[in-house]
């Protein structure tokens, strides 16, 4: 690869000598009527003519290749951003910037989803949103396979070619968790090390993106333990990832009698993690996977909350909880509420993917 990317150099310049060599031949010619001048300017053409036709130029370098791939990124081309970063890949395997990119282009092909685009320059501010919405969605989720294990692989090589990419690291991560259906990819695996390593480089613990990109494989951790149907593991992750506050139900207490409508109370210690947003369900028993928003979202004033919920009239036992959920969750609950305000009707709904128990206790109507 080397040798064709050298002949390819010479040949640029060679074209651009046989043009000079064309140039001083016609000026030679108009003043000397020589055959043997005409006959040696007329071989010598035609022999640069040949190199460079047998050996054309390379129109572009590696470096080059990835700009043109970032050019029709931008455009949201993704299989011609492929291409390019490819044969940037060609000309130069150790470009790890070619590589990176190729897998962010993978993966949006993988996904399909343009809410979900991959920013080139802050890819790392995208990580959790695509964390969430595989969170967020049920086992039928829909991807090109071959895309993410050529993303995955992608990144892999990132990776390799550059130890200190800690945001492709990241992103090998998350492509894992989206294959991690198939045999061989362990995602939670792949996110204790991003952990691992951030930590074991001291000197990047306090940049901002790295700070990020740490959060995300902690969440992307936390995900995993949950799709697997580890649910003690991942609360145990989920508390040791949002350093959560404590929060209880006081009143009423557990195994008391209420009305129909009654008012819950509470306290609150502590500090609510960024982009997580607290909602008090209620679930009679006898629907044990239908939950009923109470209110609107739960906003804590000196340490106490409150909130009136509506029981209804029912002969079982009902669970009351306080919970967090994250913002795409809190949006959803957010649309239930004014859903359900113009139409009079409020449906029992499953927890929210996200959802966090922060306390619950079961009342009895009256």
């Amino acid at each position: 690869m080397g040798i064709t990317l050298v002949i390819g150099i010479v040949s640029r310049f060679l074209r651009s000598f046989s043009y000079k060599i064309t140039k001083v031949c016609n000026q030679i010619g108009r003043g000397v009527s020589s055959n043997r001048i005409v006959a040696i300017c007329t071989a010598l053409i035609l022999f640069l003519g040949a190199i460079t036709y047998i050996h054309p130029p390379l129109p572009y370098s590696s470096d080059e290749l990835v700009e043109r791939g970032n050019n029709f990124y931008e455009k949201r081309d993704y299989q011609e951003a492929v291409k390019n970063y490819g044969r940037s890949l060609d000309i130069d395997k150790e470009n790890g910037n070619a590589w990176r990119k190729k897998g962010f282009a993978y993966l949006n092909i993988g996904i399909n989803n343009e809410s979900l685009i991959i920013n080139l320059t802050r890819a790392y501010s995208n990580a959790r949103s695509l964390i969430e919405f595989y969170n967020s969605s049920d086992d039928s989720i829909i991807i090109n396979q071959d895309a993410f294990e050529n993303a995955y692989y992608s990144f892999d090589q990132t990776y390799k070619s550059n130890p200190k990419d800690f945001e492709a690291l990241l992103y090998k991560g998350i492509a894992s968790l989206y294959l991690s259906n198939s045999s061989g990819y362990n995602p939670i695996s792949e996110f204790e090390e991003v952990v691992t390593v951030i930590d074991d480089t001291s000197s990047y613990r306090q940049d901002s993106p790295i700070v990020e990109i740490k959060y995300s494989a902690w969440y992307g951790k936390c995900v995993s333990y949950r799709k697997i149907g580890s649910k003690e593991k991942a609360e145990e992750c989920f508390q040791s990832l949002f350093k959560l506050p404590e929060i209880k139900i006081i009143a009423p207490r557990e195994g008391d009698k209420v009305s129909v409508s009654t008012m819950v109370s509470g306290t609150f210690s502590g500090k609510l993690p960024e982009e997580r947003y607290m909602w008090v369900f209620v679930n009679p028993q006898i629907t044990p996977s239908l939950w009923w928003p109470q209110g609107l979202r739960v906003e804590p004033k000196k340490g106490q909350w409150n909130m009136q919920v509506w029981i209804g009239n029912t002969t079982s036992n009902v669970d009351i909880a306080i919970i967090l959920v994250n913002e795409k969750d809190d949006q959803y609950l957010w649309n239930y509420r004014r859903t359900g305000d113009k139409t009079g009707n409020y449906p029992g709904i499953p927890l929210p993917a996200s959802a966090t128990i922060m306390d619950k206790i079961t009342v009895v109507q009256k």
